[in-house]
């Protein structure tokens, strides 16, 4: 009804399933299902008629009462009905058998306290009575599996039943190839449960059902085989599961790529060495479909570990230079978030971080408090990291975190530095422009150097001159502080301020 109030039909389509005419039955229940919810207390007023449709002697009353039931039932209702429900199981026509699986579906969804009563009522027999019947019960227990696990033992019984039958279905193909393609996915969205401790007759049904996958095979089969394989302990099942998963990443529909990452994260997440697919990270990153291009990247920091990390970050940063940049946030990320969980070598970690800064123009804050904890704490490296930061300063890069952090090790670290080269910079800080942030460090910088370098002394003295007339006022009194310290202390009392205190690694 669009959002209109439908309240005056609901006692006309209540009389129409109260009425014995087949077709005015029909109506009224479509019309219930379609404009009541099932909050909605009008429904009480059906239960009564559709617990007695459900002992009709007509199928089709009673299939139309089990599809009214499942659709509107809430837990009262259900609860109401189930007798009936499971009466219907043993009914002597198929289809009611299988409309009333379906409605124990409803039931053990909305009141999971059935489904011991629910399994009572189906054995062996009965499942091999029909195909349909079969399937619509395979549908239930992984329903109910997907409620709880508690009832994973009692349904193993029935495992050997299944792979026997969807041995059976994988075999006998027609010129489109399987004939029934749907119970084949229902079966194995059944065995996936159990695929990591199937043994004996159930493996040798899965080594069989891998033997007769073709590629006329379709996709949504492949997709539920690989599924399972994926999660068998058979290296064997593993290694096909893996094979079909790549040929769905190395196609070129994006749908077949999505379906492939999907299950890939799904593993990985469960077990990263299980997924051994290659994965094309730059490839995917600049699909069309964006959800492809999040699974990547997620399956990506799956997969890592610390014997790939570093292979896995020159990827990353490759991606920065070739996809779209509203991608370089989420790359970035999950750059600081690898080098913040594995174990890398600290002058490799400083040469990332400023490839980063240069590729994606961004830095997050914690990479640039690791880099300075990591040149404190590693005393081979302060040298080479004063001159690293001193030469991007000078190739004129001006990504703003970065820059702090040059200022703050080249003040730390002058001493490897060339006097005229660092005199020079320091001349020339004057004569750019800076954030406020960006020139306190600047003036901490100038002061550390002018302490440590007396030879380039007389340039700092300038610069510091120069911001001393800054229209911040904390710059103004910083930069003249740093003035009378340089003037008239340099060799005494604030030299000592200086010494650095070298951090044990």
């Amino acid at each position: 009804m669009l959002g209109h109030d439908s309240s005056f039909a609901y006692f006309e389509c209540i009389k129409l399933a109260c009425s014995e005419n087949f077709t005015h039955k029909r109506i009224g229940y479509l019309g219930i299902s379609c404009l009541c919810t099932k909050t909605s207390d009008i429904l009480l007023l059906c239960t009564c008629q559709i617990k007695k449709d459900l002992n009709s002697d007509n199928p089709q009353i009673i299939s139309v009462a089990l599809l009214a039931g499942a659709s509107i039932g809430n837990a009262d209702i259900l609860m109401a009905l189930q007798p009936d429900i499971l009466m219907l199981f043993n009914h002597r026509e198929i289809y009611i058998r299988c409309r009333a699986i379906g409605a124990a579906i409803s039931l053990v969804r909305i009141c999971p306290e059935t489904i011991g009563d629910v399994l009572g009522q189906i054995n062996e027999t009965m499942m091999e009575s029909s195909g349909t019947v079969f399937r619509s019960i395979i549908v239930l227990f992984t329903e109910i599996l997907q409620i709880s696990s508690t009832y994973k033992e009692s349904l193993s019984y029935y495992l050997n039943l299944a792979c026997t039958h969807l041995n059976r279905i994988i075999q006998h193909k027609g010129v489109e190839g399987v004939l029934d393609p749907m119970t084949v996915v229902y079966l194995l969205k059944f065995l996936r449960y159990y695929a990591h401790e199937v043994t004996g007759d159930s493996e040798r049904s899965f080594l069989e059902v891998s033997k007769n996958i073709t590629a006329s095979t379709k996709n949504s089969v492949k997709y539920q085989i690989a599924s399972v394989f994926m999660r068998c302990k058979n290296p064997t099942l593993t290694r096909l599961g893996n094979n079909i998963m790549q040929s769905f990443l190395n196609s070129p529909s994006s749908n077949l790529k999505f379906c492939g990452l999907k299950l890939c994260n799904k593993i990985a997440e469960w077990n990263p060495k299980k997924v051994t697919v290659n994965l094309d990270l730059q490839g995917h990153l600049n699909d069309a479909n964006h959800e492809v291009r999040d699974l990547a990247l997620n399956l990506s920091f799956r997969l890592l570990n610390q014997e790939n990390v570093q292979t896995m970050l020159k990827s990353y940063l490759n991606c920065l230079m070739s996809v779209d940049i509203k991608l370089h946030q989420s790359i970035v990320e999950k750059i600081s978030d690898a080098l913040a969980v594995f174990e890398v070598d600290p002058i490799w970690y400083l040469d990332t971080v400023i490839r980063v800064s240069v590729l994606a123009n961004q830095v997050p804050e914690s990479m640039i408090f690791n880099c300075v904890n990591l040149i404190r704490n590693h005393i081979e490296i302060q040298e080479y990291s004063a001159k690293k930061l001193f030469y991007a300063m000078n190739s004129g890069f001006k990504q703003e975190s970065l820059m702090n952090l040059a200022f703050w090790a080249i003040g730390e670290y002058p001493e490897s530095l060339d006097t005229v080269e660092l005199d020079k910079f320091i001349e020339n800080l004057i004569n750019e422009k800076y954030q406020t942030l960006n020139i306190l460090y600047i003036t901490n910088m100038i002061f550390k150097v002018g302490m440590q370098r007396p030879e380039v002394k007389s340039s700092c003295i300038y610069a510091l001159n120069h911001f001393s007339f800054y229209e911040d006022l904390e710059i103004q009194q910083r930069a003249c502080e740093y003035l009378v310290i340089l003037g008239d202390y340099s060799s005494t009392v604030f030299k000592d301020l200086l010494n650095k205190n070298q951090v044990k690694s």
